[in-house]
C-alpha cells in the first residue's frame, strides 16, 4: 500500500504530485493508493485511489490514515515545508516502513547549493534532518531522498516563447 500526500489541487495538478499519482495508477504492480488532502480541498482523484481528507495538523486523522501504510511519499507546497515534521512523525507513529520527504528540486546535503538558497532549503534541511533522526530511533523507518535538481519550468526556462518541456 502507498499513500500519496498531497496538499491541495495545486499540487494534486503539479509536476511531482500528479506525475507520483499517475505512474503509480497506471503501474502494472498495482499498488493501492491512498491520497490524503484537505477537507476543503475540490480536487478529484481517480476511482481506484482511495482519498481520505482532514487537517494536516490533527495527529490522530495522520496516524489513522498512514496505518497499514507501507510507503508515503510527500508532495507538498514549497512553503509548507516544515508542515511535514508533525506528519513524518503520525507516519512513524502508524508503522509506515518508508517516507519519501519533499526532497525535490535539489541536494539538501550538498552544502553549495543550500548556502545559495537558504531561503528555501533551509525548512528542507530541518526536515531531512529530522527524518534522519526519526529512522534513527523508529524500528524499521526508513527514508528516500530524491533531489532532481531544480524545476526549469519554475524559472522560465521556455523564455516566454511558447516552448515547454516537461523532463520526468
Amino acid at each position: 500500500m502507498c499513500t500519496l500526500f498531497l496538499t491541495d489541487e495545486h499540487q494534486a495538478s503539479g509536476q511531482v504530485g500528479a506525475s507520483a499519482l499517475k505512474n503509480l495508477v497506471d503501474s502494472p504492480q498495482d499498488f493501492k493508493v491512498t491520497v490524503i488532502t484537505r477537507p476543503e480541498s475540490t480536487a478529484s482523484f481517480p476511482s481506484n485511489v482511495t482519498v481520505k481528507r482532514g487537517a494536516y495538523d490533527d495527529g490522530a486523522f495522520l496516524e489513522e490514515a498512514f496505518s497499514g501504510q507501507d510507503a508515503v511519499i510527500f508532495s507538498v507546497h514549497f512553503y509548507a515545508q516544515d508542515a511535514q515534521l508533525p506528519m513524518f512523525e503520525a507516519a512513524a507513529k502508524a508503522g509506515v516502513r518508508w517516507i519519501i520527504p519533499n526532497e525535490y528540486a535539489g541536494n539538501t546535503q550538498n552544502p553549495d547549493m543550500v548556502a545559495l538558497t537558504s531561503f528555501s532549503f533551509g525548512p528542507k534541511v530541518k526536515a531531512r534532518e529530522h527524518i534522519e533522526k526519526l529512522s534513527e530511533t523508529c524500528d524499521g523507518l526508513k527514508w528516500i531522498g530524491v533531489a532532481t535538481n531544480p524545476f526549469f519550468e519554475s524559472v522560465g526556462i521556455d523564455g516566454n516563447r511558447g516552448r515547454r518541456a516537461y523532463i520526468h
